[in-house]
């Protein structure tokens, strides 16, 4: 089952574009159950000669031998075991574990086991003979991949025995508990709890997910996911992925079918906060995507087109080198408020390249105002990583390829549908972004800007030479509610209500996570008046100083008006002016004028931030 993977040119230029066919997608997956292979076995030598007594204890040689038994008659369906999601998740966190890069939470030996589940799970399915020594976790449970969940009521952590003869299951405790297994595993029954499977078709197109709510690694380590899923919210998952798989048979016919040979399974999330994302994948689960609960059958239907861009990514990360070790250096990247590697910016540009992509053929059937501003958004977002992901000359020649077929593919999409209002508001948008990661993100030298700021206020001239910009700190992943993108959004989707739904009170309220918070400054500058927005931007500075948003609407709103030195100043080293402005009030404990600092600053150069180290 193993071998050498490789990608033909035209797969991977067809990847390039954010394609690849159903085959494709059936390569990048044998590729991944290699990898699962080389991991169980890097796992079964490591765990051997480190620590054999958790691995005799595991049973770990024994299970191996039974894999080998079942391969020999039925190998499809233990390829199929050993390349789900399930168990690529296990695979990485046993061996991530086992060389101590992530915590104990759970006996070695438990995790170990894990191994016995799934060589039960395969023989199972094959109705080959068996039996096996599974140890329960703190709940009673042991999850056999793809299949289900058993649960012992009343277990304590400790070892079952689990048998197949003449394919009837059962399971039996030391204490003279035992039980049946159902002749259909797919059905609820006493001590099982199935794997339940979402399916739909639509124009021939078929796909078919697990949806796991119980399998012990699938959380990827991170992420908060539910508990079991109630019947009831099943059928809502199963309704939502019917519209949605609607929507992208529609939409996509050419790459649906490639998306339902790489999809293998949704992952029940905790519906997202302020610090975590609605969405995610993990490298070690190809095909699996967490996510919260549908929200509509439109945003599953992008969420699976986002999550699916970064699986594809993934793998082809497995098989070519596309960039060069950074050394912990940190980056901008215009689809994360906090600071990305490398791999992190490359991960955002491909995964919005194909978000773009949804959004631009989601218009051709709804002619959204909001679809055609998304498809406007993120096609000038990701052009603009693009270019810095070329500019930064850590990329491999697989590297450029690939993002060289990303641009070229956009360059081919029709944007004549754009009005100069729609394109302007893409680039509003995009500087939005930019301008309040380096806010958050970029903290200058604290002696620099003192130095800085007592020759302001001794009425220096302008001080020649740079500015030493400062490198980007690594921060959590916690996501910042932008009051001018919610806005604007709110008024595409629900046209006139924007102003009247957002506009601040005089006494208002402690903002709810999420809730629009913008203020008359920002209704100012999306109507358009932004000579007023400039007065009241600098109205709220002079109140709140401190307030990312009100620089980062000043901003926006002076480059509406004029394109002059302060202009400049404050669009390419926004953070290095709000510091000296608040090094400045500190001292002489009065308002001061933020673009007489800006003006007066040494005009740089705009650079993309690129320079940090995580540390």
């Amino acid at each position: 089952m193993t071998g050498t993977h490789a990608l033909t040119a035209d797969q991977f230029a067809a990847l390039a574009t954010g394609g690849g066919d159903a085959q494709t997608i059936a390569c990048l997956r044998i590729s991944q159950l290699s990898k699962n292979i080389l991991l169980i076995r890097a796992i079964m030598q490591t765990a051997e000669e480190s620590y054999p007594d958790e691995y005799a204890a595991a049973g770990f040689a024994d299970s191996f031998i039974l894999l080998e038994e079942v391969q020999r008659h039925a190998a499809a369906i233990v390829a199929d075991v050993l390349v789900h999601p399930q168990v690529g998740a296990w695979a990485g966190h046993c061996l991530r574990r086992l060389l101590n890069v992530t915590p104990a939470e759970q006996p070695l030996s438990t995790l170990l086991n894990h191994f016995a589940a799934i060589g039960a799970a395969a023989a199972i399915r094959a109705g080959t003979d068996f039996t096996a020594t599974l140890t329960m976790d703190g709940n009673g449970t042991a999850v056999l991949p793809t299949l289900g969940r058993l649960q012992i009521p009343g277990t304590t952590p400790g070892t079952v025995t689990i048998r197949q003869v003449n394919r009837v299951r059962s399971v039996s405790t030391g204490d003279g508990y035992a039980v049946e297994l159902p002749a259909d595993l797919r059905r609820e029954a006493p001590g099982w709890s199935p794997l339940r499977r979402l399916s739909t078709e639509v124009s021939g197109l078929r796909v078919s997910v697990d949806l796991d709510d119980i399998g012990p690694y699938r959380s990827g380590g991170e992420m908060p996911v539910t508990g079991r899923v109630e019947d009831g919210m099943v059928a809502r998952w199963q309704e939502t992925l019917d519209e949605a798989w609607w929507l992208l048979a529609t939409l996509y016919p050419d790459r649906a079918g490639a998306m339902a040979a790489g999809l293998a399974t949704l992952v029940p999330m905790e519906a997202g906060g302020p610090l975590i994302d609605s969405s995610a994948t993990s490298r070690d689960a190809f095909g699996a995507v967490l996510l919260a609960a549908p929200e509509s059958a439109e945003w599953l239907a992008e969420t699976l087109v986002h999550e699916f861009q970064h699986s594809k990514l993934d793998a082809m990360l497995d098989l070519l080198p596309m960039y060069e070790a950074t050394d912990g250096e940190l980056f901008y990247s215009p689809a994360r408020d906090d600071p990305r590697p490398l791999g992190g910016m490359l991960q955002g540009a491909y995964a919005y390249a194909g978000v773009a992509d949804y959004w631009r053929r989601y218009r051709s059937i709804t002619n959204s105002p909001h679809a055609q501003m998304q498809f406007a958004r993120w096609r000038e977002q990701v052009e603009r990583v693009c270019e810095a992901l070329l500019k930064s000359g850590r990329l491999t020649r697989c590297g450029v390829d690939l993002v060289t077929g990303m641009s070229a593919q956009m360059r081919l999409w029709d944007d004549t549908a754009f009005s100069d209002e729609q394109r302007a508001m893409a680039r509003d948008a995009a500087d939005d972004h930019y301008a309040r990661w380096r806010i958050y993100n970029l903290h200058p030298d604290a002696r620099e800007v003192s130095t800085l700021a007592r020759r302001w206020l001794r009425g220096e001239r302008r001080p020649a030479g740079g500015y030493t910009q400062p490198p980007p700190r690594a921060t959590s992943a916690e996501v910042r509610i932008n009051p001018r993108l919610q806005l604007r959004q709110r008024r595409e989707l629900e046209p006139g209500r924007g102003a009247e739904s957002a506009a601040p009170s005089p006494e208002p309220d402690p903002p709810l996570p999420g809730q629009i918070t913008a203020t008359a400054g920002d209704l100012a500058h999306l109507e358009g008046d932004h000579g007023r927005a400039v007065e009241l931007y600098l109205a709220q500075i002079s109140r709140e100083p401190d307030n990312p948003e009100h620089w980062a609407g000043l901003i926006l709103a002076r480059r509406a008006l004029v394109n002059d030195e302060a202009t400049r100043s404050l669009r390419d080293h926004p953070e290095l002016v709000r510091a000296v402005h608040l090094a400045v009030v500190a001292e002489t404990g009065a308002a001061a004028d933020p673009v007489a600092i800006a003006a007066w600053l040494p005009e740089i150069g705009s650079a993309p931030a690129r320079t940090g180290r995580n540390d």
